[in-house]
């Protein structure tokens, strides 16, 4: 099992995640023949799709679930990217657009009329789906409220809290959820 290097795990926890560690092996073991199962889906990646493409997605996609997460500055919580997904389609095909917002020089991805179009949809996408973020009440839909102005819609869903009220003692990033519920990598060593 893939392990969070950057948020360590409280010596209080140790006992629990050894404990669901070896779990995960013997489930490994005795339920697989040894293989670590693949995920069910086929996940493809968009860098940098095209404006339209971002827009129309946005927009014409409803009653589902927008599972999105935003990459900020640090200081001024300007958001330099995010990515977004609406999970897997009917082939099992998970598309998953990751979106400039701000360039290497602070400047607009797609212009200040593009981003101002990627926003309007973004506000739609929100109000129409479910939203699902990772700290989302936290982070994500207070930079989203706050900063952007957009509204948040009235359907969200926060990982974050979900896993709080499954398991309130042990920790909560996205790393560790990700490494309690599946058999992925740890999300942030990949290349």
């Amino acid at each position: 099992p893939s392990h969070d290097t950057h948020t360590q795990r409280q010596r209080s926890n140790w006992r629990f995640w050894l404990k669901h560690d070896t779990k995960k092996l013997l489930t490994i073991l005795q339920d697989h023949d040894g293989v670590i199962p693949q995920p069910p889906y086929k996940y493809v990646a968009l860098l940098n799709p095209p404006l339209d493409y971002v827009v129309n997605t946005l927009k014409s996609t409803k009653n589902g679930n927008l599972y999105i997460d935003i990459e900020t500055d640090f200081i001024s919580k300007d958001m330099r990217c995010f990515a977004f997904s609406f999970g897997p389609d009917a082939e099992g095909r998970v598309e998953v657009l990751i979106v400039p917002f701000l360039d290497i020089h602070y400047e607009p991805a797609y212009g200040m009329a593009g981003n101002a179009k990627i926003l309007a949809a973004l506000a739609i996408a929100m109000r129409d789906n479910c939203t699902v973020a990772h700290n989302g009440a936290q982070f994500d839909f207070f930079v989203f409220a706050h900063k952007y102005h957009l509204p948040i819609g009235r359907h969200v869903y926060d990982t974050m809290i979900a896993q709080h009220r499954i398991y309130p003692e042990v920790e909560k990033s996205l790393g560790h959820c990700v490494s309690m519920w599946t058999y992925e990598p740890y999300h942030k060593s990949e290349a």
